[in-house]
């Protein structure tokens, strides 16, 4: 059962513009409950996404990524540093899901082939009816997209994105670098922390020191969200430049970014 809430503007009699939440029975949900735990601590405990989502796994937080970003927005202005930040927003992550590529993505981390179909058995074949003001609509076969209600989505969704990120951290062009106070004891300095992006879930921040080290990262982004049938909304993207020892608020149109 799928109910769909509203979002704070007019929804025009469009599901695209409301939230849809998916019920689930709650014996299944503490079935999925219990992999959950056991698949995200194992994962936890070895590290085996190597992106960087600071979500999706036992004790992760949205506190870090912001604290990383407020330390290099105040070093940049501290040192007259170049900034480029851009957040992109993605048009219904969890409903886009493509269940083949998920596959794909979960043998990648070398999950158990038991485990692997059963994760996929639960977005496979079985139907959904939508909660409205005038009873249910009739009975329609998902084909695509995994529950936003369903306990492992967002552990899954991390998942499929992690070979994006992991691409991001490894082809690095332009990161922005945070480097060791000097007034700290140089005899055992900290390395020189480079950073390109910041994600939580679905909801990514990148970041560069020139505009070409941003079109390239969106240039990488926009081919993978192209080859997993997701999208970004380019009307959402929003960033921030610093240029000339100061910050520019600005909407960033992709139109107005360099294809490559």
């Amino acid at each position: 059962m799928v109910f769909p809430i509203p979002k704070p503007h007019e929804w025009k009699c469009q599901l695209k513009n409301t939230r849809p939440i998916t019920l689930l029975e709650v014996i299944r949900k503490s079935l999925v409950k219990l992999f959950y735990n056991c698949l995200s601590t194992i994962m936890a405990s070895h590290d085996v996404l190597k992106g960087g989502n600071f979500a999706g796994l036992p004790g992760s937080s949205c506190r870090n990524p912001i604290i990383t970003l407020e330390s290099i927005i105040y070093d940049a202005d501290v040192n007259k540093n170049p900034l480029w930040i851009l957040s992109q927003d993605i048009s219904k992550a969890f409903d886009s899901v493509d269940l083949t590529m998920l596959r794909f993505a979960l043998e990648r981390i070398c999950l158990p082939a038991s485990a692997v179909k059963f994760i996929l058995s639960l977005f496979t074949k079985y139907t959904n009816r939508v909660f409205t003001a005038h009873g249910f609509t009739p009975a329609y076969r998902v084909r695509i997209g995994i529950d936003q209600g369903e306990v492992i989505s967002p552990l899954l969704w991390v998942i499929y994105i992690d070979p994006l990120l992991t691409v991001l951290k490894k082809e690095m062009m332009d990161p922005y670098v945070l480097s060791t106070p000097s007034l700290i004891d140089s005899s055992n300095p900290f390395p020189d922390l480079k950073i390109n992006n910041l994600v939580f879930m679905d909801d990514s921040t990148l970041i560069s020191l020139s505009k070409a080290g941003m079109e390239f990262m969106l240039s990488i982004t926009e081919e993978f969200y192209q080859i997993n049938n997701t999208s970004a909304n380019h009307n959402k993207y929003r960033g921030r430049s610093k240029l000339s020892g100061h910050f520019k608020n600005k909407k960033f149109l992709y139109k107005n970014m360099k294809k490559k």
